[in-house]
């Protein structure tokens, strides 16, 4: 487990930052999975985080940078490690 979250560590950088659960920034950021006013997801240096909430809009999307900026009432936020699901829907189904 420890070995693992070195790796990660080692393949990317990656934060998160949240304000008073209005604001959320995040780097590391490669893709932008999906985004609704609900659910947004994202593909991060150290996999797939999805940040939950209500009235979610985003502020700044930068992929050149890595930076992702959400505001909203912010509920929950996962993280997803198995690189399977990590990966991006057509990358999984279009696989060799």
């Amino acid at each position: 487990m420890q070995r693992d979250m070195e790796t990660r560590r080692m393949v990317g950088s990656h934060s998160l930052q949240m304000e008073s659960r209005q604001k959320a920034i995040v780097t590391g950021v490669e893709e932008l999975g999906s985004f609704c006013e609900e659910e947004v997801i994202l593909f991060t240096a150290v996999g797939m985080l999805s940040i939950e909430g209500e009235g979610l809009h985003i502020d700044r999307l930068n992929l050149e940078d890595g930076q992702f900026i959400v505001s909203g009432l912010i509920d929950g936020v996962t993280y997803q490690d198995d690189e399977e699901e990590s990966r991006p829907l057509l990358a999984r189904i279009f696989r060799r």
